[in-house]
């Protein structure tokens, strides 16, 4: 009875035990690409172990804390997809910059809105306001430089991406391969 009731206490998240957590973890893939592997986690033992052995069965490594995020670039994102019409163009990117922008890209008939993380919340509420409809709303780590590599080492790194995006607890994968 006392495991049964454990279990059940478990399961329900009681003690801290079976909470969902998140966890990020750093690493160098084959010719220097930098990788930032984010997880959501109830067992935070098994998950390091397992992007670990990922990593090694791969040429790859863990990175210490710090030693790849200075290569990226942490941002709130806004995508939506439509163009700003060019007759109301000017007054709305000044819109999204006093909302927090920094930076508006548009490529064919998607516009990406680049913020402060602290922004991204204003900056979703300015595209919903100016009557667009947000397809992508979240945080996301960007390059600041692209590694460039051989073919062979490209198909390496690309592999090792796919092996880590296919287990359970990872939930997203970021690298500066060009």
């Amino acid at each position: 009875k006392d495991n049964i009731d454990r279990a059940v206490h478990k399961g329900v998240g009681g003690s801290g035990e079976g909470q969902i957590e998140s966890l990020m973890y750093e690493a160098y893939a084959p010719g220097g690409t930098a990788l930032i592997i984010e997880c959501l986690t109830d067992n935070r033992n098994r998950s390091a172990n397992d992007v670990k052995h990922l990593l090694t069965k791969n040429e790859a490594s863990l990175a210490g804390s710090g030693s790849v995020t200075y290569l990226f670039d942490h941002l709130g994102i806004v995508r939506f997809n439509a163009k700003i019409p060019a007759d109301r163009h000017d007054e709305l990117e000044l819109a999204f910059i006093d909302a927090g922008a920094i930076n508006i890209v548009e490529e064919e008939d998607v516009t990406e809105i680049q913020s402060a993380t602290q922004d991204l919340a204003k900056v979703s509420d300015a595209v919903t306001q100016a009557s667009f409809q947000p397809d992508t709303v979240e945080f996301q780590w960007l390059p600041k430089n692209l590694v460039e590599t051989d073919e062979e080492t490209g198909m390496k790194v690309a592999e090792l991406i796919e092996q880590l995006e296919e287990h359970d607890d990872v939930s997203r994968v970021f690298s500066n391969l060009a």
